[in-house]
């Protein structure tokens, strides 16, 4: 009778821990490693080619110290803003995060002139932004939001609730063991 009681205790203080844990947070992609590359025939490049989600912008494309697109990310969004007037030509720009894959995409709005939802893609966690035929002006700009996956973590209830349940089966094993009784009901 002592060993039930201590179980069914043991169950009403994991179920009260439950209730006052907090519940996971959604992903976000502040902190994620993120990669940019030019892969269309056009000659400008991404500076830098890698780049940690945080404030301000992460990447800017375009020729050498002259760059003509700026790419900002924050927690769920991504920013395509124009630096200058111009045209990108054959670029073809891919973002890759390293930390957890994109896995979708919704086209918010853009500017820029020629560049809207048909111009991207998502394919194996790689988001494409595709820049043939478009034009803009100082200031224009691109909103993506975006989601990425991240890893299932278990609520530190679920981690209490398991370590819980392999005590009482480890506290009733021990007393059988020692030639207790022990029955389950």
């Amino acid at each position: 009778m002592k060993s039930f009681r201590l179980a069914f205790s043991a169950i009403v203080m994991a179920g009260s821990l439950t209730a006052v844990s907090a519940p996971a947070q959604a992903a976000t992609l502040i902190g994620d490693s993120v990669t940019c590359s030019q892969v269309g025939t056009g000659t400008f490049s991404c500076s830098p080619s890698t780049a940690a989600v945080g404030a301000g912008v992460e990447f800017q494309a375009g020729n050498p110290g002259n760059p003509f697109l700026s790419f900002d990310f924050d927690s769920s969004t991504l920013t395509v803003a124009a630096l200058n007037n111009g045209s990108l030509g054959a670029t073809i720009i891919e973002l890759s995060n390293l930390s957890n894959a994109f896995s979708s995409f919704a086209f918010s709005s853009s500017s820029i002139n020629g560049f809207d939802a048909g111009d991207i893609s998502l394919t194996g966690g790689v988001l494409r932004l595709n820049f043939i035929g478009t034009s803009f002006s100082t200031g224009n700009s691109a909103v993506l939001s975006l989601s990425s996956m991240s890893g299932a973590v278990p609520e530190p209830a679920t981690w209490l609730m398991l370590i819980l349940g392999f005590a009482a089966v480890g506290a009733v094993m021990r007393r059988k063991a020692h030639g207790g009784r022990t029955s389950i009901a």
